[in-house]
């Protein structure tokens, strides 16, 4: 008998429609991952964190209302549990540190690649290895992780 893995679950934040509709299709194909919910914008992240808690949250750092690093801050300090991957489409060394300082589990600058992407990086990665440690693929060279 084979025992079912836990799925890991997510909320997608960004201001894009086109890149979270993208972005979900392929993730609502992967059996051990469930979309918990999509925000918009800081705010509304912050609102659905009363009702939801997610394994993780892929989270834009240029939003509107309240910016990806003043959502990442509240979530820090009240969701400590809760892993948060940067996303974003600048590749600028003070930023990715901005992240890191600020507790964010990993950096992302998907938007310049094609979702393809997110598939190669989800069928190398594990939730196992996702909440731990990654190891260093061709696959996630695209993403910093801390």
């Amino acid at each position: 008998m084979e025992i079912a893995a836990e799925k890991l679950s997510v909320i997608i934040a960004d201001d894009h429609t086109l890149f979270i509709n993208g972005l979900c299709m392929l993730l609502q194909n992967e059996p051990d991952i469930e979309i918990m919910n999509i925000a918009v914008n800081g705010r509304e992240v912050l609102s659905l964190l009363h009702t939801h808690t997610p394994d993780l949250i892929l989270l834009d750092i240029n939003m509107p209302g309240l910016n990806g690093f003043e959502v990442l801050k509240q979530v820090k300090s009240y969701y400590p549990k809760i892993k948060v991957v940067m996303l974003s489409t600048y590749n600028e060394e003070h930023l990715i540190e901005k992240a890191k300082a600020g507790g964010a589990n990993g950096y992302k600058m998907p938007k310049r690649a094609n979702c393809c992407r997110y598939y190669a990086w989800y069928g190398t990665v594990n939730r196992v290895s996702l909440i731990n440690n990654l190891p260093a693929t061709p696959h996630l060279m695209k993403w910093i992780l801390f």
